[in-house]
């Protein structure tokens, strides 16, 4: 990011508020620099397959997940770092326990955590690598079955005054 900065190249920003977004703030954040305003600072506002491709029409840079990337054809940008433990950033999943009015969104987190995450972690990169890779911590958890609604404690009968 630092070396984007200093030598102005272009650098295509999603500018949504969206994850990937978020990261790129933080990664700016971290290298003490604050593009925006900056000519050479583009935000696309856009979806990743937009950016990318003004990326790649403005000879630039932008951050995207792998798998977009691979999925657009005709593109002459490539990856330049992909291992790098910075550039994680996990797709979450939060399920609100005490919930029992809403069996559909059970059933969603159910089906999110299983079907959908087999499907999502099975797509391969040309080159055969993973795009999607489970975390180690809390990946495996299927949603938790819902507690039984609480029962209504009775109030004692009011005592009549006389």
């Amino acid at each position: 990011m630092r070396r984007i900065a200093q030598r102005q190249v272009v650098f295509v920003s999603r500018g949504d508020s969206s994850g990937t977004h978020m990261k790129e703030l933080a990664l700016w954040q971290r290298a003490g620099i604050r593009p925006h305003g900056s000519p050479w600072y583009v935000e696309s506002g856009s979806s990743q397959a937009a950016t990318l491709t003004i990326a790649d029409e403005r000879r630039g840079y932008a951050l995207a997940d792998l798998p977009t990337l691979a999925h657009i054809n005709d593109l002459r940008l490539h990856p330049l770092f992909t291992a790098d433990p910075d550039l994680t950033n996990p797709y979450t999943l939060y399920v609100v326990r005490h919930n029992p009015g809403n069996p559909a969104a059970r059933q969603f987190a159910t089906w999110a955590l299983t079907v959908w995450r087999e499907r999502l972690t099975a797509q391969r990169l040309p080159g055969g690598e993973s795009t999607f890779v489970p975390r180690a911590d809390q990946c495996g958890e299927t949603a938790p079955k819902a507690a039984p609604p609480a029962k209504a404690k009775k109030k004692p009968p009011a005592k009549a005054k006389r």
